[in-house]
């Protein structure tokens, strides 16, 4: 019986709201966020109308938050960029000045702490917002999507940096190709590339590529995912009219989704906010929450045994700094006096030997402050790319199952084609199909676009 217990006690995911030192880094929406050694790299992102050109830098083992000085010609202040680690380098491309949308390529090597500006053979990407990069194998990265110039220009292009030449390509694309959007995601798991969700102005999408059982997240944008082995998780994110703060699971192995159980305080709901995979837990950034209020908080989401590493109280030490004493694990969510455990937005510790500590005024809320990207919706899919087809031929196909959250909270007009079998067809393949055609009251009103950035795989190469 005790040892059962204890096998169901490894197997609960936690919501944890660990206490960080040093200076407290602005409020942000838009940025990028990767992991390496031990250490989140944060860039960009945008509050008030203001974008960031800054690195942050969160080391787990002390959780302390410091700038990175960099040297060497920076990408500039941005958001709605990718960014995806390559060894020990950080590739930045495109996004948002605020003023214009680009598509500049920046490596960031962590080792050096030095900016370079490598010259890209072949035609690039135009340039565009709220689009995915994902690392494919060692040496490419896979562009899809995102929004280009001028108003609602929506885009379900594909195209392919070859790390090895830096040379683009723009591979031709067969069979049913996901329809143009941006703040989605794209992770890669075996050979195949996952994309899911996204906004394309008057809906939300919630597909993915694939014949699946059970419920799904449903349509939604803005939300983060990552792999860990042959599962995906889908975090918060935002649908027509919630704003999500829970996690799903597809296991692309037994094409089921489940919804995680999570204990611990129930954060509250985000969406543009950035997830990363450390050694062994999920560590969740920033983002608008509900009233689209920028954030700058830290979430930990131990996945429990769905982490290889994963355990129900692992690495307390290192989640909550030095000053974590392992006798006071009692004191986990659910403690009576939570309050004074959890700091909120804009909360740091004030102890500690290392600290470097920074007064920060509190946020200021203005109009100014909200979000730019009006909400507005939708449907529900999940999009695979078989990336073992030949380089410069890659195909597209559909297949899905029903979205219970979305079919439950769109009071608009709207039809629903559910399709429940799989297709069978190669490089994109189609989960959860619920497309959602409506005409929203409002939509004069909607002048621009939910954003998101890009959720990154990690591998190992030098370029």
């Amino acid at each position: 019986m005790g040892s059962h217990g204890g096998e169901d006690a490894k197997k609960k995911a936690m919501w944890l709201y660990p206490k960080v030192l040093g200076f407290n880094p602005s409020e942000r929406w838009g940025h990028s966020a990767c992991y390496s050694h031990g250490v989140v790299y944060v860039f960009g992102g945008c509050c008030g109308g203001l974008d960031f050109s800054d690195v942050l830098m969160l080391n787990l083992d002390t959780m302390v938050w410091n700038t990175l000085a960099t040297t060497g010609q920076g990408p500039g202040p941005r958001d709605s960029h990718s960014a995806v680690l390559v060894g020990r380098q950080m590739i930045v491309f495109g996004g948002t000045t605020g003023s214009k949308k680009v598509n500049d390529l920046h490596i960031l090597d962590l080792g050096t702490k030095e900016w370079i500006n490598p010259e890209c053979k072949g035609t690039p990407p135009p340039p565009r917002e709220s689009h995915t990069a994902t690392l494919i194998g060692d040496d490419r990265i896979m562009v899809f999507g995102g929004s280009g110039e001028g108003e609602a220009n929506y885009l379900n292009d594909l195209h392919v940096l070859d790390l090895k030449s830096m040379r683009w390509t723009s591979p031709e694309v067969k069979g049913n190709i996901p329809a143009p959007r941006d703040s989605h995601s794209a992770v890669q798991i075996g050979n195949k590339l996952f994309v899911y969700g996204g906004d394309r102005g008057d809906r939300y999408h919630g597909d993915v590529d694939l014949a699946v059982q059970g419920s799904s997240p449903g349509v939604r944008a803005g939300h983060a995912s990552v792999n860990i082995g042959t599962k995906l998780y889908v975090i918060g994110g935002v649908g027509e009219k919630h704003y999500y703060i829970d996690v799903w699971v597809l296991d692309v192995s037994s094409c089921s989704w489940t919804q995680l159980d999570v204990s611990g305080q129930q954060p509250q709901g985000r969406f543009s906010h950035t997830a990363v995979v450390t050694d062994s837990d999920i560590v969740i950034y920033g983002g608008c929450r509900e009233d689209e209020r920028p954030l700058n908080q830290l979430l930990v989401l131990q996945p429990g045994a769905e982490h290889p590493n994963g355990r129900h109280n692992i690495s307390m030490c290192k989640i909550f700094g030095q000053h974590w004493n392992q006798e006071k694990r009692r004191f986990l969510p659910g403690a009576e006096d939570i309050s004074t455990m959890f700091p909120g937005n804009n909360e740091i510790v004030r102890k500690g030997p290392y600290e470097s500590e920074e007064s920060k005024q509190p946020f200021q809320f203005s109009s100014d402050t909200l979000h730019h990207k009006k909400i507005r919706t939708t449907n529900s899919k999940v999009w695979e790319i078989d990336l073992e087809q030949e380089e410069h031929s890659l195909s597209f196909s559909q297949h899905s199952s029903s979205s219970q959250s979305d079919q439950e909270q769109i009071p608009v007009k709207k039809s629903v084609d559910s399709l429940t079998s799989c297709k069978g067809l190669d490089f994109f393949r189609h989960i959860n199909k619920i497309p959602r055609n409506y005409q929203a009251d409002d939509a004069a009103s909607n002048q621009k676009q939910l954003r998101t950035v890009v959720r990154k795989t990690r591998h190992s190469l030098q370029i």
